[in-house]
């Protein structure tokens, strides 16, 4: 299944196009108030056109989950109580017992809550899970329906790195089983970053890039704005749109090590404001092949 979309709400003031393959993971990135969750929200059902190349239908399969940054789960039952109760929700009244526990143990060995199983979730009085588990157990809960696409929104949010890790590795395992996974994410390091098979830039609802993350490098290279040796490339795409930037180095404008700093820096991005960059990026990337591969499987 091959799905594209045309997106016009909230934050976003400028439609964006775009195409996601099943099977695969993408990550849209942006600083605070660029548009992320409008996006998502309007993927996954609010005021969206959607072009869907194939009807998708199993046995107790839909088309669609989505999950949310909060975790919404209830402390004292275990996560196998959970799960469980959630499939008897959930699932199809017809279908056997046997085969709910089927899919409920299958779950859990897909989403690696194992080792867990039996630990309660956990609250204010109860200790519990880790922040990593709980987020596996609420994306559990969500593909129990065995959902053709899994939107998340920032699922690494509130983590540490190794969390954030083993979070971003099990989606990218349900990718390849056929799912197309889609979640906005909020600074990844460098190995979260690399498992994202595609990557939609955003910066105040303008599409900055969207294409292989792999690639998106070679991309602002292009436009001028090289990522420096050592710096992570989600740090140095989300640097070149944050305007947050902008405002620190006028703040510390007066300091003579700012100064010295600017002066004998190579990086682009330390002599222009980020509107400056941001118009560059957004011209270069209407020019590019992505954006033409993007409306190529729209139109």
């Amino acid at each position: 299944m091959q799905v594209a979309a045309q997106v016009r709400s909230g934050r976003l003031t400028s439609s964006c196009s775009s195409a996601i393959q099943p099977g695969s993971m993408l990550a849209i990135m942006g600083r605070s108030g660029s548009g992320k969750t409008s996006l998502l929200d309007s993927l996954a059902g609010m005021d969206v056109l959607m072009l869907i190349a194939e009807r998708v239908f199993e046995l107790f399969g839909c088309l669609q989950a989505y999950v949310t940054q909060q975790d919404d789960l209830i402390g004292t039952l275990t996560v196998q109580e959970t799960i469980h109760y959630s499939a008897n929700l959930r699932l199809p009244d017809h279908m056997p017992k046997a085969e709910k526990r089927t899919i409920v143990e299958s779950t859990i060995v897909d989403m690696g809550l194992q080792d867990c199983a039996n630990t309660p979730i956990g609250n204010g009085h109860l200790r519990g899970l880790s922040g990593g588990e709980r987020r596996r157990v609420s994306i559990a809960l969500e593909i129990l329906t065995r959902p053709r696409m899994l939107f998340l929104d920032e699922p690494t949010s509130g983590l540490d790195s190794a969390s954030a890790f083993f979070v971003i590795t099990t989606l990218k395992n349900l990718a390849r089983d056929g799912r197309t996974v889609i979640a906005s994410i909020q600074q990844p390091c460098s190995e979260v970053f690399d498992l994202f098979d595609n990557l939609f830039l955003l910066s105040h609802g303008q599409t900055i890039f969207f294409g292989e993350a792999g690639i998106a490098n070679e991309h602002f290279s292009a436009s001028g704005f090289p990522c420096p040796p050592l710096r992570n490339p989600a740090d140095h795409f989300l640097r070149a749109v944050n305007s947050d930037f902008d405002r620190v180095k006028a703040t510390l404008k007066g300091s003579f090590k700012i100064r010295d700093f600017e002066a004998g820096s190579t990086d682009p991005l330390d002599r222009m404001t980020t509107k400056q960059v941001v118009k560059i990026l957004t011209e270069s990337f209407l020019n590019s092949e992505f954006h033409d591969n993007a409306l190529a499987h729209v139109l």
